[in-house]
């Protein structure tokens, strides 16, 4: 089980279990670049997905969960792609990953 010790509301609310979605492992960099406030790299995510929750720990470990399980897939796909391509590319990564997945 994954616990978080934020609560919906983004306040400290002790610990919750966070049930389903996805486990990706990232670096301590992408981790901290994931937790800026209004983040480049979560932006693009908003054009494509109505719905999704990223719980983005400083362990290096980010749980996704959307809509769908594609969604979830492809929205892991695009968190490894950002380890290793430009921003740019990425979001070109995710355009294609999106229509791949239907």
């Amino acid at each position: 089980a994954v616990v978080s010790t934020q609560s919906t509301g983004g306040k400290a609310n002790g610990l919750q279990v966070l049930e389903g979605g996805h486990i990706v492992q990232c670096s301590l960099g992408l981790c901290r670049k994931l937790r800026q406030h209004k983040s480049p790299l979560t932006n693009p995510l908003f054009n494509y997905f109505k719905s999704f929750e990223l719980c983005v720990g400083l362990n290096g470990r980010v749980w996704v969960r959307a809509d769908t399980v594609k969604h979830t897939v492809a929205i892991s796909i695009y968190l490894k792609q950002c380890e290793y391509m430009s921003g740019a590319d990425a979001v070109g990564m995710l355009r294609q990953t999106v229509k791949a997945l239907g």
